[in-house]
C-alpha cells in the first residue's frame, strides 16, 4: 500500500477530537500510525531497489558460466591426443564419435571398433600405410599398440 508522506497532516485535521483530555493521546496515536505507514512505504521502496540490484548482479554473474564451449569435462581439448596408455573410465563416446576422433587423428580404414570392459574403444586402423591396433579412452586420447 502506498501512502504519501503528508497523510499524517490530513488525518490529524479530520480526526482530531474536540476534548482536551483525549487530544494529546489521539494526536500521538495518529502520528505513530502515520509514521509506521510512511516507514513501510519507504521500506518497500528500499527492498524493491535491493531485489532489483541482486537480480541484476545474479544475471551478470551467470553469464560467465554459460560461455564454456566444451560440454564434456573429461575432454580438455577438441583435438585427439596421442598417448601410450589408455585411461580407464566410463566412456560416453558413441561408435560414430570414436570413429570420427580416430579419423581426425589421421587414421583411415577404421574397423572392428568395440568398447572393452575398461570403457576404451578398441579396433584396427591404417596410418601412413601401416596397419595398427588403436584405442580411444574416455578423455579422447588415441592409443596405438
Amino acid at each position: 500500500m502506498r501512502v504519501p508522506p503528508l497523510v499524517s497532516v490530513k488525518i490529524m485535521v479530520l480526526f482530531t477530537p474536540r476534548t482536551t483530555s483525549n487530544l494529546y493521546f489521539v494526536r500521538y496515536f495518529i502520528i505513530l500510525c502515520t509514521s509506521a505507514i510512511n516507514f513501510l512505504y519507504l521500506w518497500e521502496k528500499f527492498m524493491k531497489t535491493i531485489i532489483l540490484a541482486a537480480s541484476v548482479a545474479a544475471m551478470l554473474a551467470t553469464g560467465a558460466f554459460a560461455q564454456t564451449a566444451n560440454h564434456n569435462p573429461a575432454i580438455k581439448d577438441s583435438s585427439p591426443a596421442q598417448g601410450r596408455v589408455a585411461a580407464n573410465g566410463s566412456n560416453s563416446f558413441t561408435e560414430e564419435q570414436a570413429r570420427g576422433r580416430l579419423t581426425d587423428a589421421g587414421y583411415t580404414n577404421v574397423t572392428g571398433l568395440m568398447k572393452d570392459k575398461q570403457g576404451v574403444w578398441r579396433g584396427s586402423a591404417v596410418k601412413s600405410g601401416a596397419a595398427v591396433k588403436v584405442g580411444l579412452d574416455y578423455k579422447g586420447n588415441v592409443v596405438t599398440r
